[in-house]
């Protein structure tokens, strides 16, 4: 799967959450997958949404849950028309996170399937109105860190779902910094 949109590095992470964040990935059913969207500026920078329901001073990455049978290649692309309004093939396939997330005795693991989108100077607008995004942002990349950590600090409801999106976001971070090679001296 992905192998056409060429290398990508992948992650293996295991991660402490709690049953609820369990219990609300699997009552959506379909696939444990999802697409982040890693929408970039030629300046660099990338974009951030905030939903409605969200605790306040909250954002985070785009990003969607794959349907039964649909490639992560296809989700990218319905995703980047639902979320943000705009039609274009993604770049390039950036990397694999695979999270197993582990409450008291059970466990999941859930794959994230992160993709750079240039999208230029382009203003994201939504589409699907049951996403119920409120806002977007540009942030520089080196923010994506302090992004994850105020994920990772939210108070229970949230806590889990906040440790559990954190980590995406830090590997999104270390991508784009380069660190493994991937990203160095080819934009985001």
């Amino acid at each position: 799967m992905c192998e056409a949109l060429g290398a990508h590095a992948q992650r293996h992470e295991r991660i402490q959450v709690d049953s609820l964040l369990l219990r609300r990935l699997t009552e959506k059913g379909g696939p444990l997958e999802e697409v982040v969207l890693v929408a970039y500026r030629p300046d660099g920078r990338v974009l951030l949404h905030t939903k409605r329901f969200y605790p306040e001073g909250v954002w985070r990455l785009p990003s969607g849950r794959l349907k039964e049978g649909e490639l992560p290649e296809a989700a990218v692309r319905r995703e980047v028309k639902e979320e943000l309004g705009l039609v274009g093939v993604p770049e390039r396939l950036l990397g694999r996170l695979t999270c197993l997330l582990e409450a008291e005795e059970s466990s999941l693991s859930f794959t994230s399937w992160v993709f750079a989108l240039a999208i230029g100077d382009r203003v994201p607008a939504v589409q699907d109105r049951e996403e119920e995004i409120v806002g977007f942002r540009w942030v520089p990349v080196e923010e994506l860190g302090a992004v994850a950590e105020r994920l990772e600090a939210l108070p229970p409801p949230w806590r889990g779902w906040g440790t559990f999106r954190g980590a995406a976001h830090r590997f999104v971070m270390e991508l784009l910094a380069g660190k493994d090679g991937v990203t160095e001296g080819r934009g985001p």
